[in-house]
């Protein structure tokens, strides 16, 4: 499976300070690009019935399930159907709500929410303040009626068919939040924007981030004289209620580092194509043997290296404007190949790369010749001695041997040369050798 963006997953549990023993009631999983979240209804606590056993076992066969639609884009008909046999496998007794939430591997998301469960996109602004949380896509609560919520399991009416199906795109700097209603029931949407603002603007992971909400979801519902969300929804119901709601608290936090996008595949292929061309080159250079077809293979080149630096930035500047303005993207994949080519090409202008290889090639194929070779042997050395009598008998003056008498050569009597080296002559002509 190939992911195009790069999650940094963590989860917190914090069970009721009455359930400790027993681990809570509440359970999650990570299979993948798909999680999940389930909520054991507590009144079967009243029947001696641990709520915690139905719940966690319907997150283990939902994991299974959801192992066949991993990294693909998932429809809503795919986590609903996973769910449902997820449900018919479980034995245990009990019921519990469920949120489930796909991420495909090109960025959209699909999530399905039976219960008073959920989830919370939160996207950073980009204006001032720099870490300021805002919620731009969220599930609603299904409840029957005050504290009866919509639930999967044994006695129930509900299935996964009558949860609430949402879909949208996450984008680099995301947070995706999965949490039981021990989140919701004591913290406002502000007031979870509020807890993770801290953590993300000093830069901390996930896992921090999980644990900053978990312990200010678990301090509020400790309180008694305090606000809450589900205060006020007791006080609709009409209703007395004031503080918190003591419950389990699971936050599942996955925060979006990178997302590729088609823009980025589209750069990706482009620059591989350069960099082909580019390598190619430099191979036809060293297949080439005629100085002709080398030198062309030279221009091309120079002229392939800086055609591609063009380019490079020209596509760098193009999806910069396509995608930035619009969706805030980081094109993160356009920077890293746009800056390993322009390091790539100014590394060969800065250290003569071209320079050095042409020149090593000229050596290697076209061996330097000696543009005067010296004669040697006995043959070569009478050539020379002979050309030099003829040009000094030519100039009047008597030409320089060794026993050169008189008469030497005058009667057509043949010259006897000698076999050693011929002496050196001056070249100004003021005297001659004898």
């Amino acid at each position: 499976m190939l992911l195009l963006f790069r999650l940094d997953a963590a989860a917190v549990v914090l069970p009721h300070p009455d359930k400790v023993a027993t681990g809570g009631e509440d359970a999650w999983f990570a299979r993948g690009s798909t999680f999940g979240v389930f909520d054991g209804v507590g009144g079967w606590a009243e029947q001696g019935i641990d709520p915690g056993l139905f719940s966690r076992a319907l997150a283990v066969e939902t994991a299974r399930e959801v192992a066949g639609i991993e990294g693909a884009e998932a429809a809503e008909e795919d986590l609903a159907r996973a769910l449902d046999t997820a449900r018919s496998r479980v034995t245990a007794v009990g019921t519990c709500t469920a949120c489930l939430v796909h991420l495909s591997a090109s960025g959209s998301l699909t999530a399905l929410n039976l219960g008073d469960s959920g989830f919370r996109l939160l996207r950073p602004s980009r204006v001032s303040p720099p870490h300021r949380l805002a919620v731009t896509l969220r599930s609603r609560e299904q409840q029957h009626r005050f504290n009866c919520p919509f639930q999967l399991g044994v006695g129930s009416g509900d299935s996964a068919a009558d949860g609430a199906v949402y879909s949208g795109v996450v984008r680099a700097g995301d947070l995706l939040l999965l949490v039981t209603d021990g989140v919701t029931d004591n913290l406002s949407e502000r007031q979870i924007c509020e807890a993770l603002a801290g953590p993300l603007a000093r830069g901390e992971p996930a896992r921090s981030l999980a644990a900053a909400l978990a312990a200010s979801a678990h301090e509020a519902s400790l309180q008694p004289g305090r606000s809450s969300p589900f205060a006020a929804a007791a006080q609709n119901a009409g209703l007395s209620h004031s503080g918190g709601k003591p419950d389990d608290v699971t936050v599942l936090c996955r925060n979006i580092v990178s997302v590729a996008t088609k823009y980025d595949l589209f750069l990706l292929l482009s620059f591989g194509a350069i960099l082909v061309s580019y390598a190619l080159t430099l191979w036809m250079m060293q297949l080439q043997h005629c100085e002709r077809q080398k030198q062309l293979c030279q221009r091309l080149y120079y002229s392939t290296r800086h055609t591609a630096s063009t380019v490079s930035l020209f596509l760098y500047l193009l999806l910069t404007w396509m995608c930035g303005p619009r969706d805030g993207q980081v094109l993160f994949t356009t920077f890293v190949f746009t800056g390993a080519f322009c390091a790539l090409v100014a590394l060969g202008n800065r250290c003569g790369v071209a320079g050095r290889i042409c020149a090593r090639l000229d050596a290697s194929v076209d061996p330097p010749s000696d543009p005067a070779p010296r004669p040697h042997g006995p043959t070569a050395k009478s050539r020379e001695l002979a050309n030099l009598l003829r040009r000094s008998k030519a100039r009047g003056r008597p030409a320089g041997g060794p026993a050169a008498g008189p008469g030497a050569g005058a009667r057509g009597e043949p010259l006897r040369l000698a076999t050693r080296a011929p002496p050196v002559v001056d070249p100004a002509p003021s005297f001659a050798l004898y």
